[in-house]
């Protein structure tokens, strides 16, 4: 992102027909009224993938009240067009940032991905985004640790900031001091990566890793160098809730009452959440606009008051945006 990140002032009749539609959360979030009904409250979805959806995600994100979006891998030219023709009044949406094409390693059969097998091929790859022209930078569970943190240090170097879904072997703490900026996904990424780093054989290990001295000092790490996390809990909500009627389903569902506790402590300990859905493909079942709505009550649920809701649901994005932008 090379312009700096336009004032945001939403109008309060998307507010209030939203709250009218009995959508709760939507009053916490209504923050302060001005003259004329407008409020500052600032609604955003801080990871979403507009291209899988297509324009009806534009719609719907419109319609729930949804003002600026993260888009954590997708086609640029694409999302830049709509972006204009959102800017000009041609198109109803929110204003989109976008990381274009994720860069990731090897995996058949994924879409939007630049793969990368090595530094050389990581640096390149970041090169490549920055001349497209990406607000910043999206990585994947595929990148090998060496790939991983050439990313890192050539994006540091091009002043780009960096959305990672954590390589399996790359642990929380190690991303953190490698100046990654914002992580992505509880159960993907949190849970994942401990698992993938070797110092936990299962999920249930990473659970209790989390609760133990090792799992307090990545937290500390979380906090010193203010990485983001973006937990995507209804994302796993919804996954969860396919399995009903399956032996996977109550197994998931202790995973994400754990998620939920998590992300309470995160929040204590002072680390920034930002709001995020992870809206993805039409057969997805996380849609657009309303599941960010759900991840709000989830963070609800974990604990955080209206005043912090009304942080993770806008000015924290706007601040990890703009950090961005100074860079």
């Amino acid at each position: 992102m090379k312009a700096l990140l336009p004032q945001l002032v939403r109008v309060g009749s998307a507010i209030a027909a939203l709250a009218a539609r009995c959508v709760p959360i939507l009053l916490a979030l209504a923050s302060t009224a001005c003259a004329g009904g407008a409020t500052r409250a600032v609604v955003g979805d801080a990871h979403v993938h507009l291209s899988y959806r297509g324009p009806a995600a534009l719609d719907a994100l419109a319609a729930h009240g949804v003002d600026l979006v993260r888009d954590c891998g997708g086609d640029a030219a694409q999302l830049r067009g709509w972006r204009d023709e959102i800017a000009r009044g041609e198109r109803v949406g929110p204003r989109i940032y976008f990381s274009g094409r994720v860069i990731d390693g090897p995996k058949p059969l994924a879409l939007f991905r630049l793969t990368v097998h090595d530094a050389a091929e990581a640096r390149a790859a970041v090169a490549t985004l920055d001349a497209e022209g990406v607000d910043f930078i999206k990585t994947h569970s595929a990148l090998s640790r060496e790939a991983y943190f050439a990313v890192l240090d050539e994006a540091q170097r091009r002043g780009l900031s960096v959305a990672s879904h954590l390589p399996a072997g790359v642990s929380v703490a190690e991303a953190a001091a490698a100046g990654v900026d914002s992580i992505e996904h509880g159960a993907e990424s949190l849970l994942a990566s401990v698992i993938g780093s070797g110092a936990a054989p299962d999920v249930e290990a990473a659970m209790a890793w989390w609760e133990s001295a090792d799992g307090e000092a990545a937290i500390d790490a979380l906090v010193a160098h203010r990485v983001a996390v973006v937990q995507t809990l209804v994302a796993y909500a919804q996954f969860t809730e396919q399995r009903r009627g399956t032996p996977q389903y109550e197994p998931r569902r202790r995973v994400l009452a754990f998620l939920v506790r998590l992300t309470g402590r995160l929040h204590r300990r002072g680390v920034v959440l930002m709001a995020g859905s992870d809206a993805a493909g039409p057969d997805a079942p996380i849609e657009p606009g309303a599941s960010v709505l759900r991840e709000l009550e989830l963070l609800r649920e974990a604990g955080l008051d209206a005043a912090a809701l009304r942080r993770a649901a806008g000015p924290n994005l706007v601040d990890w945006l703009a950090r961005a932008a100074r860079r």
